[in-house]
């Protein structure tokens, strides 16, 4: 946008796509007729993404309020007191309970980590309130937040807001018992069988 009226939404086309990181809508525009279309700019792996005017630009890590001010930085030079609407889309946190996996969007605004939790489908009989990491950032040197839910004092940590790319990790309970009559549930069964064949043979004789 232009405080002086100037139409920016030509300027801006539109692109589209998805990216690790998600993508970032753009929106500008003096006329009510161009408020809906905002374009959208993917986001690659590496962190960059490509803008009209400004390049590739470094975006991985900064927030929507220090994007727009970037873009209204370096629009200052080619337009009269300009203003940027940003609204970045495809947000989203991992859960991993066990072996499953849910993928959990982030895109209604700031979610906490019970609101994430729960909308991948709670923590089950199987799994450790007290057993949470929020793991976040450069998984080659992350940031790693530990969390037990299990506690009137833990439970503080629920309203921890989620970011983009986090990763929930939900340890499962050890269930040696069970596990160990899953295991030898076959062999009991086979050992039962064969000492049936075996008094019934002996009783037909």
């Amino acid at each position: 946008y232009s405080r002086e009226g100037f139409d920016l939404i030509d300027v801006l086309p539109n692109e589209t796509g998805g990216g690790v990181s998600g993508q970032l809508g753009v929106q500008g525009g003096g006329g009510s007729q161009n408020q809906n279309r905002i374009p959208s700019y993917l986001v690659e792996q590496d962190g960059y993404v490509e803008l009209p005017l400004f390049g590739r630009t470094y975006v991985l890590g900064k927030t929507e309020n220090e994007l727009e001010n970037y873009i209204e930085e370096r629009s200052s030079s080619l337009f009269n007191d300009p203003y940027a609407v940003l609204k970045v889309e495809n947000r989203r946190a991992f859960v991993f309970k066990g072996s499953e996996g849910a993928v959990v969007s982030l895109n209604q605004g700031p979610t906490t980590l019970l609101e994430v939790i729960a909308k991948s489908g709670g923590i089950g009989q199987d799994l450790k309130a007290y057993k949470i990491k929020v793991i976040r950032g450069d998984l080659k040197a992350p940031e790693i937040i530990d969390v037990d839910l299990s506690t009137l004092e833990g439970l503080k940590n629920a309203d921890l807001i989620v970011q983009t790319n986090d990763v929930i990790y939900i340890e499962q309970r050890l269930r040696v018992a069970q596990n160990f009559l899953k295991e030898i549930t076959p062999f009991l069964a086979l050992i039962t069988s064969l000492t049936t064949v075996v008094l019934l043979v002996k009783n037909l004789k």
